[in-house]
C-alpha cells in the first residue's frame, strides 16, 4: 500500500474530489507506513451517514472554490457534531500536502515562504496556505491528526510540513499537545516535537518542556533535545556562557558519541564567538584522536557561529582567530 503522500498524489484530481475520498486514502496510508497501527490510530469515528458524508463533502467543495465564507462554515460544521472535527482535519491535511507539493513545482520551499512570520501576498491565497489556515481554525482536532498522521510518519518531508503547519498555532493551545505527543507518540515523532521546539518563539515554557529531555534514558532523545534548547535559550537571551557551560558539563558526562556531537553543535547555534578558541581546540584534539565526526562537528558549530568556511583546518582557523 503506498505511503500518505503517495496516496494523495494519485488520488486527487485538480479540480477536487469529495471529502470523503481525501479521508479514506489517507487513513488507509496511516496504517501503511511500518510504524505499526498501535503509534498511528485512526481518529476519525466510522460511523458516519450519508447524510454526514454529504455534508462534509459540501465543506470541502467550499474550500476548493476559495469560498470567503469558508471559515464560518467549518466553524458551523464543526459544532454541530464532534464527529465531524477529525475528518475536516484529514480532508485539510491531504490539501496541505497537496498545496505543498504543488509550491514545491514551482520551485518555492514551503519552509522558506512560509517559516519565517510574514506570507508573501502572491502564496496568501495557494491551497497550502488556505489548507494551513483550515487547520490552524480547527484547533485541537487538527493538531492531533498532524501530530499523529504526519510527526509519526517515517517520511522526512511529510514529518517537515508538519512541523510547518503546527508552528501557526498558539502556544498556549499547542503546548499540552506537544506534552501529550511526548508521553505516546512513537520515537518519530518524539525526536520531531523536540526539533519543533527549536523552531518555535522563545518561550521558556519551551525551555522546560526541552530540559528533562536533555537527560533521557534514550540517547536519541538526548541528543535531539540539544540544538532546540540551545536556539531557545539563544532567544530568551540566556547568558551565553551559563548555556555554553550547560553544553560542555553535558558533552563531558555524555558517553554516547553522537549526543557529545550534538552539545557541539548546540554551541555554534548559541551564536557566542567565545566559544570558538575552545572549538578549535576540540576540532584539533578530535583530528589527534582520528576521531572524523567529531572534528567534523566541531568544525560544523566553528563555521556557523562565524560565518567563515575553513571546515577542518585547524590552522585556518587559528589565523583568523589570530593566534
Amino acid at each position: 500500500m503506498l505511503h500518505l503522500r503517495n496516496r494523495i498524489e494519485e488520488g486527487a484530481p485538480r479540480r477536487g474530489f469529495p471529502a470523503v475520498r481525501v479521508a479514506i486514502l489517507l487513513l488507509c496510508a496511516a496504517c501503511a507506513n511500518g510504524e505499526g497501527r498501535s503509534s498511528r490510530p485512526v481518529l476519525e469515528a466510522k460511523n458516519l451517514t450519508k447524510a454526514d458524508l454529504q455534508r462534509l463533502a459540501a465543506v470541502e467543495r467550499s474550500f476548493l472554490q476559495a469560498d470567503p465564507s469558508f471559515p464560518g462554515i467549518l466553524e458551523e460544521v464543526r459544532a454541530e457534531d464532534p464527529r465531524y472535527g477529525p475528518w475536516l482535519a484529514k480532508m485539510l491535511l491531504g490539501h496541505a500536502l497537496s498545496g505543498n507539493d504543488r509550491l514545491l513545482a514551482r520551485g518555492v520551499l514551503p519552509e522558506v515562504a512560509f517559516g519565517k512570520g510574514k506570507v508573501p501576498e502572491s502564496l496568501r491565497g495557494s491551497l497550502f496556505a488556505r489548507a494551513r489556515e483550515g487547520l490552524r481554525r480547527l484547533g485541537k482536532d487538527a493538531r492531533r491528526a498532524i501530530l499523529v498522521y504526519l510527526l509519526r510518519d517515517h517520511r522526512n518531508p511529510n514529518r517537515r510540513t508538519g512541523r510547518l503547519l503546527l508552528r501557526v498555532h498558539p502556544l498556549g493551545e499547542l503546548l499540552p499537545d506537544l506534552e501529550r505527543e511526548l508521553r505516546e507518540g512513537n520515537e518519530v515523532s518524539i525526536r520531531e516535537v523536540l526539533k519543533l521546539c527549536g523552531e518555535l518563539p522563545p518561550n521558556e515554557a519551551l525551555v522546560r518542556l526541552l530540559l528533562p529531555r536533555t537527560r533521557e534514558g534514550d540517547w536519541k532523545r538526548r541528543g535531539a533535545a540539544m540544538v532546540p534548547l540551545a536556539l531557545q535559550w539563544k532567544g530568551l537571551g540566556k547568558d551565553p556562557k551559563e548555556a555554553a557551560r550547560f553544553f560542555l558539563d553535558r558533552r563531558r558526562e555524555e558517553e554516547d558519541p553522537w549526543v557529545r556531537r550534538q552539545c557541539l553543535k548546540a554551541l555554534g547555534f548559541l551564536g557566542d564567538l567565545r566559544n570558538a578558541p575552545l572549538l578549535v581546540e576540540i576540532l584539533e584534539t578530535a583530528l589527534g584522536n582520528g576521531d572524523a565526526a567529531e572534528a567534523r562537528s566541531a568544525a560544523d558549530a566553528l563555521e556557523r557561529l562565524t560565518g567563515r568556511r575553513f571546515g577542518i583546518k585547524v590552522r585556518a582557523w587559528r589565523r583568523w582567530l589570530g593566534g
